[in-house]
């Protein structure tokens, strides 16, 4: 039963650190104001490195905030939503 494929758990691509990632352009987007920003994985290891996780690598490429904003510190800024290609 274990051995079967649809068995096996994954690790969601937010999770995952940059180096264990197949994905050549990585996306991530503002759940609230819906702006995408896309790195590819060359480049984020580049300037992050392979061991850092996408999820805050993206958290970082959200950080100016959203476009959306309702005067609170606390509810601004965006909400990430991490696209898995697979």
């Amino acid at each position: 039963m274990l051995s079967d494929p649809r068995a096996r758990l994954t690790t969601p691509i937010a999770d995952r650190e940059l180096g264990q990632i197949t994905e050549e352009v990585l996306r991530v987007e503002c759940s609230r104001c819906m702006r995408i920003v896309e790195i590819t994985r060359a480049d984020a290891i580049k300037l992050y490195s392979a061991s850092s996780v996408w999820c805050a690598v993206g958290m970082h490429l959200l950080a100016d905030g959203c476009q959306h904003r309702t005067g609170s510190h606390e509810e601004d800024g965006c909400w990430p939503d991490f696209v898995d290609a697979n």
